[in-house]
């Protein structure tokens, strides 16, 4: 009995050992649970102890958290410092309380005994992009009411969404208006090569004086010459050269001299005739006729060589004038074989592009459109068979080739001499014979000797006045202010150079690059609103843009001190001046005002029945359809630019236009087109009245530029105004490079165990061996 006893008593001994250890676990685990937990919030807590350490400057002015540092303080080494020292009160909170110092607290709370804290990762404004200053912009924006904002901007976008499928069309339309425009001015250059005839662009013919058909072997007439326009006939007829009649006026001289170097014989063998034979007053005056005729003979052999030689020299140059236009001809009519096979290529294009959007277009365009591009289909042709024009110019410059140009005769009173040249004349003659001319022929319209009033022409004119001239109000000082330096110059950098809205609209005539000026909407995707919407973000900083930077409409914004007063214009063409900044806006919006309305235009049958009328009274008179259509349509891209003009200029006073007009809402008629100057384009905006709702503001169109041109560049120039500012204002030392965001903090914290083992274990084991350590890293950021 005692033995079992015992036995029981020791195995009660045992697994109360065993309990009390599984309890002691159990309290050591949650000890430690508690240790990690208690070591996380240190080290959150410091950290954000540290982030309360902003630059409330920069918080006041713009709504943003980041610490500033001076330049080249150590950012990293003063992390790390304060997040010691914080760890440290959490660690021991009475340090510096004298009368609790002398206190013993026992340690059996789960606080670290030792600590140690690492700064890493420090994220700057500069980073990624400027990305963290966009995230706290947003992120204030977010917190603001912003429905009527977005409803607002809403339908600006919505109609400017409507504008994309119809600038798409437009576009391709332009491009093959460029391609006919080159295609037909080629031709116009063909026709004043081949027949010496040019238009200038207010419809007057002028005549050169080199020109292929200038030479023919007959008489010339309007037949023989191929001009089926008695007018331009009387302009040309003296210019043409019958080389026929001048050979054979070549060979008459040299029969001519011949004759007289015969008589000069004859003269010669009657002199020693007569002084054998007469007596001495007879022989004297028989001497006298003779030396008389010889000297008469001697001159008229002079004059007559004098005759060839001026009558081959002008052959010859003609010949080589002629050569020389012939091989130009023949080169460009060479191109003009490559160039409508392209023009036909990019017809078919326009055709499958009007098809893929024309549910997307408005039913009047639609119909205009599918007209036009059927009459450009029918003009791709000039009636000119371009291959046989240069199959027979390649021939004729063969035979030119072959011509003797009489530089291998020694031009003198000789036999010989004369035989030669008259040789040289029947053997031209004879390779002249396959030399034609009449086959190339234009088709000419009626000439009018007075000058067209041309709206390009004016235009051009106009434009001697840069266009941010041309829409200011009189009473407005545009702010000179400009940026000394580029602060953040390795990313804020501005936009590539372009050329000028009026400089481009100055060559309007010539087709070239137009079709880029379409290209609005550049590579952006249709813009989307809403919370799946792919300009979420851009939206909203939109609004914080308009919020804290300042226009050329906003006059409040200018009682702040800044670098520059036009801060939303600097975010979109990123130059360093207010005034350029501010023409770059404007010739964006005349480009914009002057793709819409010619959209709109292009429904208009009337305003497009005008300008055909006046392109017939230019370009009529070549003859060349596919001019008169170029001719047709750069009058309603000048109308369109007029109007485009009275547009911004009404903007520019704080007035609303129409989105999208029709017809009967232009302000500019056709008559304005030739007396188009800045007190008309203002006098037209002043009588501007639009208030209806969905109309465009100057501050509209900033947010549509802003939202489509939005990028990393936006990011940075809202950066770099904010940086010129602050400066301005606060402090000449700050600069974003030295703003932080965010950083991690890493801590390596040791404790002590408490229960794990029991006293007398604990005595006899080093306190190391049994310590519990805990390494964790976190993210602070504003």
């Amino acid at each position: 009995m005692i033995n079992n006893k015992g036995s029981a008593s020791a195995f009660l001994v045992f697994l109360f050992a065993i309990l009390l250890g599984a309890i002691g676990v159990l309290l050591e685990c949650s000890r430690y649970k508690s240790f990690k937990v208690c070591t996380q919030d240190m080290l959150d807590a410091s950290g954000k102890a540290i982030m309360t350490e902003y630059y409330r400057p920069l918080y006041d002015d713009y709504h943003l958290f980041f610490m500033a540092f001076s330049e080249g303080e150590d950012k990293q080494q003063y992390i790390k410092s304060k997040a010691q020292e914080y760890m440290q009160y959490s660690m021991n909170p009475v340090r510096d309380l004298s009368e609790l110092k002398k206190r013993k607290f026992k340690k059996a709370f789960p606080i670290p005994q030792e600590c140690s804290v690492e700064a890493s990762e420090i994220v700057t404004a500069l980073d990624n992009g400027g990305k963290a200053f966009e995230d706290e912009a947003v992120a204030y924006i977010k917190y603001k009411s912003v429905d009527k904002l977005i409803e607002r901007v809403r339908e600006t976008v919505d109609a400017t969404n409507e504008l994309r499928s119809s600038t798409k069309v437009v576009e391709e339309k332009i491009k093959c208006e460029e391609k006919l425009s080159q295609y037909s001015y080629d031709v116009l250059k063909l026709m004043e090569v081949i027949d010496g005839v040019t238009v200038n662009e207010r419809g007057k013919v002028q005549i050169r004086n080199s020109f292929v058909k200038r030479v023919l072997l007959e008489k010339p007439t309007m037949n023989s010459v191929g001009v089926n326009s008695k007018q331009l006939w009387t302009k040309l007829k003296n210019k043409y050269v019958d080389v026929n009649q001048l050979l054979t006026e070549i060979r008459i001289d040299s029969v001519d001299v011949q004759s007289l170097l015969e008589e000069q014989v004859n003269l010669e063998q009657q002199r020693e005739l007569a002084i054998g034979k007469e007596g001495e007053g007879k022989r004297e005056k028989k001497q006298k006729e003779l030396d008389k005729r010889a000297e008469e003979v001697e001159g008229l052999i002079e004059e007559d060589l004098e005759k060839i030689k001026r009558r081959c020299k002008r052959f010859s140059d003609l010949i080589r004038e002629v050569q020389v236009k012939t091989d130009e001809a023949k080169n460009i009519a060479d191109k003009l074989q490559v160039k409508e096979i392209k023009l036909k290529g990019q017809v078919s294009q326009y055709k499958v592009k009007l098809n893929d959007e024309k549910a997307n277009m408005s039913p009047d365009l639609n119909v205009s459109l599918n007209s036009d591009v059927q009459r450009i289909e029918s003009i791709t042709t000039t009636g000119l068979d371009v291959k046989g024009l240069s199959n027979l110019l390649d021939q004729n410059g063969q035979i030119l080739s072959r011509v003797d140009n009489f530089q291998s005769v020694q031009l003198s009173a000789s036999h010989s001499s004369m035989e030669k040249i008259q040789q040289i004349v029947t053997n031209n003659l004879s390779i002249l014979q396959c030399y034609h001319i009449n086959s190339m022929a234009f088709e000419y319209g009626s000439i009018s000797d007075e000058e067209v009033d041309s709206p390009i022409a004016k235009m051009k004119e106009m434009l001697d006045t840069n266009i941010l001239n041309l829409v200011l109000p009189d009473d407005v000082r545009v702010s000179q202010k400009k940026l000394d330096k580029i602060l953040l110059s390795e990313v804020a950098s501005e936009e590539e150079s372009t050329p000028e809205l009026s400089e481009v609209m100055s060559h309007l005539d010539l087709m070239e690059g137009i079709s880029g000026l379409f290209n609005i909407f550049g590579e952006k995707e249709k813009i989307e609103i809403g919370e799946s919407g792919n300009l979420v973000n851009s939206l909203l900083m939109l609004f914080y843009q308009e919020e804290h930077f300042g226009s050329f409409v906003d006059f409040e914004q200018r009682q702040k001190e800044k670098s520059l007063f036009y801060e939303l214009e600097y975010i979109i063409k990123g130059k360093k001046a207010d005034k350029e900044n501010l023409r770059g806006v404007i010739d964006e919006m005349v480009l914009w005002r002057m793709v819409t309305n010619f959209i709109s235009i292009m429904s208009d049958s009337e305003k497009k029945a005008l300008a055909k009328e006046t392109a017939l009274a230019i370009a009529g008179i070549t003859g060349i359809e596919p001019l008169i259509h170029i001719t047709e349509t750069l009058i309603l891209l000048v109308w369109s630019f007029d109007e485009a003009l009275v547009d911004v200029a009404s903007l520019l006073q704080d007035k609303e236009i129409k989105i999208l007009k029709r017809g009967k809402d232009f302000s500019v008629n056709y008559p304005d087109l030739l007396i188009m100057n800045h007190k008309l384009i203002q006098d037209k905006a002043s009588s501007v009245n639009y208030s209806n709702k969905g109309g465009l503001s100057y501050d509209s169109f900033l947010e549509i530029l802003s939202l489509i041109k939005f990028n990393e560049k936006s990011r940075y120039r809202c950066m770099e105004l904010i940086n010129q500012n602050v400066v301005l204002r606060h402090c000449k030392g700050f600069h974003f490079k030295n703003c932080i965001y965010s950083f991690h903090l890493s801590s390596h914290a040791v404790t002590d165990n408490k229960f794990l083992f029991l006293q007398f274990v604990n005595k006899t084991i080093s306190e190391k061996d049994c310590n519990w350590t805990y390494q964790t890293t976190l993210e602070q950021s504003y």
